[in-house]
């Protein structure tokens, strides 16, 4: 019997139908921790890493922000939830500077509904695909950036 612990992906998928989104893409995995409940995965890289463990069976709103390479991944849900900012602020919750995909597709892939035994049961209610604006800026919605592409080094700036 195969094993169905990573049961959600959302995100940007290098296809239509990817044949494994947990390597594929910029997205977030939802994974079964067995009694912590659920666990959020965002894929950095060319691999999952863990944003967060004891995720709890509530609504939580998932933004993925495609960047020139890569991705930035925020989320949300009500106040005083664990990990994440309250509706309607976004906390971001990984950056990928990877990826470099020419094309991606919208993706939500789901295998099961949720496991017996666990809480954490996903269920999607929407989905919105958006050109945000601020976004689209070289340091997204940083509050400063520097290129560092000046003249000199670093030490001579201080």
């Amino acid at each position: 019997m195969p094993n169905h612990n990573e049961n959600l992906a959302i995100g940007w998928f290098s296809s239509e139908a990817p044949k494994d989104p947990l390597v594929d893409g910029c997205g977030f995995i939802v994974h079964a921790a067995e009694g912590e409940n659920g666990e959020l995965w965002t894929r950095v890289g060319e691999r999952c890493l863990s944003a967060f463990r004891q995720m709890k069976n509530i609504e939580i709103h998932y933004l993925v922000a495609l960047r020139e390479t890569g991705a930035v991944y925020y989320a949300a849900a009500m106040e005083g939830a664990h990990g994440v900012a309250a509706v309607p602020m976004m906390r971001p919750i990984a950056i990928d500077p990877f990826n470099t995909d020419a094309l991606v597709y919208a993706g939500v892939h789901q295998c099961v509904l949720g496991q017996i035994g666990f809480r954490v049961d996903t269920r999607v209610h929407a989905i919105q695909i958006q050109r945000l604006e601020d976004f689209a800026r070289p340091f997204g919605t940083a509050h400063a950036g520097d290129s560092l592409t000046g003249n000199g080094t670093l030490e001579d700036m201080a």
